[in-house]
């Protein structure tokens, strides 16, 4: 889906405001809505409970009532950008929930994102608290793996449930001291690893067992460090990528799903 109009609120709305906004945007066919509650004197993001018709909502700031999520149950694609979260059972319900975007927030609770079993795509992103990922063997439709500047990571989780996992994207993981665990991924296509200060060069040896593999990127050092023409005296010549960002390697097509800006 592209061009999708976007509703963006920086003051959330009472009661009677809601309500009047749900009925505007319904008639107008939008089902996308971007609240930052940042500089709001409402701080509860409880009036969502008259948005059901919502398919994608972005949470921005220290927000209060994030249960009102769980009676979004159209709810496609959700992110919270500086959001706190003591756990995510309002994520249990939400059948339709494909994609799933956390950034600069926490949780004193990851085990509980296990409740979100139909994602397709996951993204973490700085988010301090974060000590592993072994919910994401509860994902069984995950394709996507994307996690960036989660320094608490040290270790892979086990992806032989993850049989649909296609990309694992870590970048910035400066606590990552091991890769073990790619072997158990075995619809694993792309592996992308950029910065990884701790993590040893020979690794990425593991990658000789992964047997669907179709390219790897080892960013563990300069081109022209030791580290990684260590890394890349590991990894089989077809598998080696050259770059990702503004090149095609970048590009990815979720099976099943087409996300609302792509």
């Amino acid at each position: 889906m592209t061009n999708v109009k976007v509703r963006k609120l920086v003051e959330a709305p009472d009661e009677e405001g809601a309500r009047r906004l749900a009925v505007e945007m319904q008639a107008a066919g939008e089902r996308s809505l971007e609240i930052e509650v940042e500089a709001s004197k409402r701080k509860s993001v409880e009036f969502l409970e008259s948005f059901s018709f919502l398919e994608e909502l972005t949470v921005g700031g220290h927000a209060k009532g994030l249960d009102a999520i769980a009676n979004l149950a159209s709810l496609r694609e959700l992110c919270f950008l500086r959001v706190t979260v003591p756990d995510f059972g309002f994520l249990q319900g939400l059948k339709q929930l494909r994609i799933f975007d956390m950034r600069f927030g926490g949780c004193k609770a990851f085990e509980t994102l296990s409740v979100a079993k139909s994602l397709f795509g996951l993204r973490l992103m700085r988010l301090p608290s974060l000590q592993n990922l072994d919910f994401v063997s509860a994902m069984p439709k995950l394709q996507l793996l994307d996690v960036d500047s989660c320094k608490g990571i040290e270790r892979l989780p086990d992806f032989s449930k993850n049989k649909q996992l296609r990309r694992l994207l870590l970048q910035t993981m400066n606590g990552l001291i091991s890769l073990e665990g790619i072997e158990s991924a075995r619809a694993l296509e792309d592996l992308i690893v950029m910065e990884a200060k701790l993590l040893p060069p020979g690794e990425f040896a593991r990658v000789r067992q992964c047997k669907s593999l179709r390219g790897v990127l080892a960013g563990v050092g300069l081109t022209t460090s030791a580290r990684y023409r260590e890394a890349l005296a590991c990894i089989p010549e077809n598998l080696q990528m050259d770059g990702f960002y503004a090149t095609e390697n970048a590009n990815f097509a979720y099976q099943g799903y087409q996300p609302f800006h792509s």
